[in-house]
C-alpha cells in the first residue's frame, strides 16, 4: 500500500476528529468544556469498537475510554439504525466518573453501516449529592449522580424529548447541561458531513482497506518501539493518600513483563476496592496504562492497532477494577494519574533513558456552589502542577495532570461569571524537587469569595506522598489546601487533599498549592547558570509562601 496515501488518509480522518473537537468546545455552555477543553471526539470500528482515529487535541484519558464504551454499547445494543444517537455515562460500562457523558452514533454511508462516531464531554453537574459531582465523602455511586446505560436520545434524526426531559429533571442547571448536550450532537453532525466527504473521495472499499492498513501500521510502529526495551520483568508501586473515608493509603502495584515485542502489565497486589470515591473502573485503569505509553513513546499512533501488543490485567476485587455500587468520582484524574506514575516508573526501570522524577499527578479538583443574584451556579476549577525532571532537563512547570491536555480556564472569565476574585495565581516558589535537573514548579492560587453564602468541595491527592525524586534528586512539595476565614481562623481539610461541603461566607479565601515535580540527579551538579536563573526568578525559596 502507498505510504503517502496512508499518511494523507490518516491526516484526513484525524483532522475530521479535530473539527468535531473544536465544534464541541465552541458550542458548549460549560467552561470546563469550552475553556478547559475537557472533551474528545473519535471514529470507532463497526465490529468491535476499536479506535480508528481521535483528534490530536482530544483529552488523553478518553483514548481508551471511548473505545471501551463503544465496545460495551455493542455488547448491549443491536437495534440501532441510521439517524440514532445514544447517551451513556455508566462508569462500569467502560467509563470514568459520571460527569463524563458520552454519546455514540452509528454512521451509515448510502445505507451501509461503516463505523461509529462518539464523543465525551465533562458536564459541570450530573445531579449527585455534592454539586459538581466531586463528593469526597461519597460511599455509593448513587450519591454521585445520575447513572445512564446506553439510552437512545435521537431516533431517526428526531430528538426524544421525553428522555431529554427526564435527564434534565435530575441534574442542576439543566438549561446549561442541555446546551452541552446539543453541542455534543452538533459535533457528531460535523463528523457525519466530513466523513461523507472523505468516503466520497476514496470510496467505501478503499476507506475500509486504508482503515485496516492504518491499524496494521500502528501495530508495526508499536512492535518496533517495544524491541528497544530489554526483555525482563520489572516492578513498581506508588500510593494515593486515602479514599476520603478512611485514612489508610491505597497502593498501586504494577508488574511489567517485556517479552518478544509484547508488553504485559499486571496490577496484582494493589489495594482492594475502597469505601470512598477513589475507585477506578477497569476501563479507566486500562486507559491510564495506554496514556503512560503515549507519554513515553509519543510516536505511537492513536489507533487500536497500537493496543494489540499490550496486555493489561486488572484483578477483580481491587480498587482499580471498581464494581457497582462503588463510588468513582476520583477516577478520571486522581487514580489514573497515579497509575500513569507507576507504569512510567516500571518502564523506566526497563529502559533507564526513560526514567524521570515523579509528577504532580493530581488535579486537586475544586468546586464552588451557591446562588448569586438569585441564580444558582457551580464553578469547577483546577490548577497545574510540576512534572518530574529527567536526565537531560528540568520538569515542566504548571502542567496539567498527566491524564489531560486541559487548559486552566482564564481567571478573568471566572471572575466575570462567579462571585470571586483571584488574589493570586502564580508559580509556587520552592515546590520543585532539587536536583541536577529540578522538577517542575506547581501553581498556587488564592481566591476571595465575594458572594453571600456558598459551599466548597475538594477532591485531590498528593497531600501525603510527594512526587519522588530520582537518582539523588529531591522530592517535590505536596498538595496543600487551606480555607482562610474572614474571621482570622484557618480551616485545614481533615483528609489533607479532600474535603466536602465546606461552608463559605463573604471574605473567606481558598488557598490551594499544587505539588512540584521530583528532581533528577545530585543537586550539587546543577550548573551555575541554571541555579542563578532560579534565584533571579525567585523560584527556589522553599518558604517563600508558606507563611504568607
Amino acid at each position: 500500500m502507498n505510504a503517502a496515501e496512508l499518511a494523507v488518509f490518516s491526516g484526513a480522518i484525524e483532522q475530521l476528529c479535530s473539527e468535531m473537537d473544536v465544534t464541541l468546545e465552541r458550542a458548549a455552555f460549560s467552561p470546563i468544556i469550552s475553556e478547559a477543553t475537557d472533551r474528545a471526539c473519535g471514529i470507532y470500528a463497526m465490529r468491535d469498537g476499536g479506535v480508528i482515529s481521535q483528534g490530536h487535541r482530544g483529552l488523553p484519558i478518553f483514548v481508551g475510554i471511548m473505545q471501551y464504551s463503544v465496545e460495551a454499547f455493542l455488547r448491549e445494543v443491536d437495534d440501532y439504525a441510521d439517524g440514532d444517537v445514544y447517551i451513556m455515562n455508566d462508569p462500569y460500562r467502560g467509563g470514568t466518573h459520571l460527569m463524563d457523558v458520552r454519546i455514540i452514533a452509528p454512521y451509515y454511508y448510502k445505507g451501509e453501516l461503516v463505523c461509529f462516531l462518539a464523543n465525551t464531554a465533562h458536564w459541570a453537574d450530573i445531579g449527585g449529592a455534592t454539586p459538581g459531582g466531586f463528593g469526597a465523602r461519597a460511599t455509593s455511586i448513587h450519591e454521585e449522580g445520575l447513572r445512564m446505560g446506553p439510552t437512545r436520545i435521537v431516533r431517526n434524526g428526531t430528538l426524544d424529548r421525553n428522555i431529554i426531559d427526564l435527564i434534565m429533571a435530575n441534574i442542576r442547571l439543566a438549561e446549561d447541561r442541555e446546551g452541552d448536550l446539543l453541542a455534543q450532537l452538533g459535533a457528531l453532525d460535523v463528523g457525519r458531513r466530513r466523513l461523507d466527504e472523505v468516503i466520497s473521495r476514496y470510496g467505501l472499499p478503499r476507506f475500509h482497506a486504508l482503515s485496516a492498513e492504518l491499524a496494521d501500521y500502528a501495530e508495526r510502529v508499536t512492535r518496533a518501539r517495544i524491541r528497544s526495551i530489554p526483555n525482563g520483568t520489572y516492578t513498581a508501586s506508588d500510593f494515593l493518600d486515602d479514599d476520603g473515608i478512611g485514612y489508610d493509603p491505597l497502593e498501586i502495584r504494577c508488574t511489567l513483563t517485556v517479552e518478544d515485542e509484547r508488553l504485559a502489565f499486571g496490577f496484582e497486589g494493589s489495594s482492594p476496592q475502597c469505601a470512598g470515591p477513589l475507585n477506578s473502573p477497569a476501563g479507566a485503569s486500562s486507559s491510564s496504562v495506554l496514556i503512560a505509553l503515549m507519554h513515553l513513546f509519543p510516536e505511537l499512533p492513536i489507533n487500536s492497532g497500537t493496543f494489540r501488543r499490550i496486555d493489561i490485567r486488572i484483578p477483580e476485587g481491587t480498587f482499580l477494577a471498581a464494581n457497582y455500587p462503588a463510588p468513582v468520582s476520583g477516577c478520571a484524574s486522581e487514580v489514573p494519574a497515579r497509575i500513569i506514575d507507576t507504569v512510567m516508573s516500571a518502564v523506566g526501570q526497563a529502559d533507564t533513558s526513560l526514567s524521570q522524577g515523579g509528577a504532580c499527578s493530581t488535579s486537586a479538583n475544586f468546586t464552588l456552589h451557591g446562588h448569586d443574584g438569585g441564580k444558582e451556579y457551580i464553578m469547577y476549577f483546577f490548577a497545574g502542577g510540576g512534572y518530574g525532571a529527567w536526565d537531560g532537563g528540568d520538569g515542566l512547570d504548571n502542567a496539567c495532570a498527566t491524564i489531560s491536555m486541559s487548559k486552566v480556564p482564564p481567571v478573568e472569565l471566572l471572575e466575570e461569571w462567579y462571585p470571586i476574585r483571584f488574589e493570586r495565581y502564580e508559580l509556587r516558589a520552592g515546590s520543585s524537587g532539587e536536583g541536577q535537573y529540578r522538577g517542575g514548579l506547581g501553581a498556587e492560587y488564592l481566591i476571595r469569595f465575594e458572594g453571600e453564602l456558598a459551599t466548597a468541595s475538594f477532591l485531590g491527592d498528593r497531600g501525603k506522598f510527594p512526587p519522588q525524586g530520582l537518582a539523588g534528586g529531591g522530592d517535590g512539595q505536596m498538595t496543600a489546601i487551606r480555607v482562610l476565614r474572614a474571621d482570622g481562623t484557618v480551616h485545614t481539610p481533615d483528609h489533607v487533599s479532600k474535603d466536602q461541603d465546606v461552608d463559605l461566607v463573604r471574605g473567606d479565601r481558598i488557598w490551594v498549592r499544587m505539588p512540584g515535580g521530583g528532581g533528577f540527579g545530585d543537586p550539587a551538579k546543577r550548573d551555575a547558570a541554571s541555579r542563578a536563573l532560579d534565584e533571579r526568578a525567585g523560584l527556589s525559596d522553599l518558604h517563600a509562601r508558606e507563611s504568607a
